[in-house]
């Protein structure tokens, strides 16, 4: 219960400074899978895996319980000035105005990449009962690529000619912005209601590659930057399955989730390595303390946000209150280390999970939450009611 009273006081923190999960300005910050930017491949300092813990702990707390709440007690409890997102359509208009290349040619150029049928992963789509194929052969999963460099409204230069990456600028609402030669490869499948995370660095974290500074000014960035909006946009140019229903993270190598999450949330689990499909499966809101916190810090952690925040910040659209209540580990089918790369599973639907039990946590706030506690095998519910007394 030490770690819940942490993150209790640290969200009432938030509230006034907004710093458990970052808000709307803030959390594509936070949401980097891929990049070669020396900035970002760093070895985590084992002496900070604790504060990592407790860190992707309390956003993944704060997010589940946000999840819960209406849109004026979510804003208010993690002091954003908004929950719901500005962003909505397919974006196409959006993303050209803020300097992205949004071509169907180059989204066709990268269909392989939802070929998971290459991916080596082909046990986990025959074990959901997923069409593995890509769209443009024949099977339900669509691939887009956007990047934030080379797209239509980017200044020639004085020869007619598109400059090199350093150089290119681009006009919106009266400002002169830089590219940040950002990149995200999402796929979407309306048919099983997915989306796949693929491969993405955010504006800010190629900025300081490209513009070759450390210290990057947020007003310089793109305002549609978020890699949950962008997956919104691209959602929405699909038709099919109203329903979220999973959220897939591919490939994954960023310093925190590989080296410090997913092994701690393995230890919970009594594991010491990443699995081979059907991999290792965490309930949010297990019986079990330890399980129960690693699959909130998995939310919190750079590659959970992203799945977080897209089911957060589009409820209107997504009817109503959507939750992650499992999170799987898995890796490739093959023995390669080539095909080593974890991924992330995380299962959606409509039942809220219990939070954190604060019986013992001063100053939790009085309320009386209905939760609906998973058994381990998904299907059977016991619906228990809680009274979180003020002490």
């Amino acid at each position: 219960m030490k770690l819940f009273f942490y993150c209790h006081l640290a969200i009432l923190i938030a509230s006034v400074a907004g710093s458990i999960a970052p808000g709307p300005d803030l959390h594509q910050d936070l949401t980097i899978v891929n990049s070669s930017s020396t900035f970002l491949t760093a070895t985590v300092d084992p002496e900070d895996h604790d504060s990592i813990w407790h860190k992707t702990y309390c956003r993944g707390a704060a997010l589940v319980k946000a999840m819960s709440l209406d849109e004026q007690d979510s804003t208010r409890m993690l002091g954003w000035p908004y929950t719901q997102s500005p962003w909505d359509g397919d974006l196409k208009l959006e993303l050209r105005k803020w300097g992205y290349l949004d071509d169907d040619n180059h989204h066709a150029m990268n269909d392989n990449s939802c070929d998971f049928s290459k991916h080596h992963i082909r046990s986990a789509f025959d074990a959901l009962g997923i069409d593995p194929r890509s769209a443009l052969k024949g099977g339900p999963n669509h691939c887009f690529m956007l990047e934030h460099r080379f797209g239509p409204t980017v200044i020639l230069d004085k020869n007619g000619e598109t400059p090199s990456i350093s150089k290119q600028r681009y006009e919106a609402d009266g400002k002169t912005y830089r590219v940040t030669g950002a990149y995200s490869k999402i796929g979407i499948n309306r048919k099983d209601g997915i989306v796949y995370f693929l491969d993405r660095t955010s504006p800010e974290k190629s900025a300081q590659t490209v513009w070759g500074q450390e210290q990057i000014d947020k007003a310089d960035l793109p305002a549609l930057r978020s890699s949950s909006d962008l997956a919104w946009g691209l959602w929405n140019r699909i038709e099919g399955e109203p329903s979220i229903k999973m959220i897939m993270s591919l490939n994954i190598i960023n310093d925190e989730t590989v080296d410090v999450i997913i092994p701690r949330a393995l230890k919970a689990m009594g594991k010491t390595e990443v699995e081979k499909w059907p991999g290792t499966d965490l309930i949010v809101g297990a019986n079990g303390g330890a399980e129960a916190e690693a699959a909130l810090a998995l939310i919190g952690s750079p590659n959970g946000l992203g799945a977080g925040y897209f089911l957060l910040q589009h409820k209107r659209q997504l009817g109503g209150d959507n939750f992650i209540w499992k999170i799987k580990i898995f890796k490739g089918d093959d023995d390669d280390e080539y095909y080593d790369d974890p991924a992330l599973l995380f299962y959606i639907d409509k039942h809220r999970p219990p939070m954190p039990d604060p019986d013992d946590t001063p100053g939790s706030p009085m309320e009386e939450a209905k939760a609906v506690r998973r058994i381990k095998d998904g299907k059977n519910f016991i619906r228990t009611h809680k009274i979180w007394a003020k002490l």
